[in-house]
């Protein structure tokens, strides 16, 4: 059985720390967490939504440096490797992706204008 703090890490990794070698130590070591992690893959997959993976997926099994940074980190890392695992998943990464770059785009010059009528634009005007 995979215990509550080993699946911790397999899912979300060490968090702003690396694993330290007493973590994984006390994990079972390396050759251990590795093992456990094909074992419940799975699993693991199945418990984070879609378009996004467990912290094994990426440092155990792609052997990434780091995890991807974030949602849209993960969905453009998704995408480029082709890993949807289903016509779904791939048409919600698209989808997500699409309005993450909306959200980030910056306004048009009508959008400036309506927000400095409303007096919500504190920037300068633009020339």
């Amino acid at each position: 059985m995979l215990s509550s703090a080993l699946r911790e890490l397999l899912l979300h990794g060490p968090g702003h720390h690396p694993a330290t070698k007493p973590t994984v130590l006390r994990l079972g070591g390396t050759a251990h967490i590795r093992a456990q992690w094909r074992r419940y893959r799975e699993e693991l997959l199945d418990a984070c939504p879609p378009g996004r993976r467990p912290w094994g997926f990426w440092m155990i099994e792609n052997r990434l440096k780091q995890r991807p940074a974030g949602e849209a980190g993960e969905l453009r890392m998704t995408r480029a490797l082709n890993l949807c695992r289903d016509d779904a998943e791939r048409e919600l990464v698209h989808r997500r992706l699409g309005e993450i770059a909306q959200a980030i785009r910056p306004p048009c010059k009508a959008q400036r204008a309506r927000r400095r009528s409303l007096g919500l634009d504190m920037s300068l005007p633009h020339g």
